[in-house]
């Protein structure tokens, strides 16, 4: 009737697996384990022994272009300041820069394009948001 609580192991692959399914744009384990050929359960399994699934982390960075800390991590949410706004705002400015040149934001007729587009505009932000705390961390050093 009850669920079990998780172990903090568990809870954290359990969030990392709900991040890859995430990055490939299916809603819940069973449709991510149909959508790359995993067994029946296997998230599930996974999430029990709380053993971190480096391999899929690794296949969903490669796949998708999402950062593998970002997927293994989650968004650094605790670390954003108030110039974080400006940067993720430069990060869409340049995003949507390359998608216009690139003629892909006329092309974009389906939800699933949408998704890719997005994507590309989340690891742009991720990429100047890194930039710029990079650099932040250097000058207090």
């Amino acid at each position: 009737m009850f669920k079990k609580a998780l172990t903090p192991e568990q809870q954290a692959v359990h969030d990392i697996i709900n991040r890859v399914c995430w990055a490939h744009g299916v809603k819940n384990k069973a449709a991510l384990e149909r959508k790359i050929a995993l067994s029946d359960s296997w998230c599930t399994n996974t999430i029990k022994r709380g053993s971190t699934p480096y391999a899929l982390i690794d296949q969903t960075a490669q796949a998708t272009g999402i950062s593998y800390d970002h997927l293994l991590y989650g968004s650094p949410m605790s670390q954003l300041d108030p110039n974080d706004l400006l940067y993720i705002k430069q990060g869409l400015i340049k995003s949507l820069r390359e998608l216009n040149e690139q003629g892909f934001i006329n092309k974009a007729s389906s939800l699933e394009d949408l998704e890719q587009l997005a994507k590309k505009q989340a690891a742009d932000i991720e990429h100047e948001l890194t930039i710029q705390w990079n650099k932040n961390t250097k000058e207090r050093a």
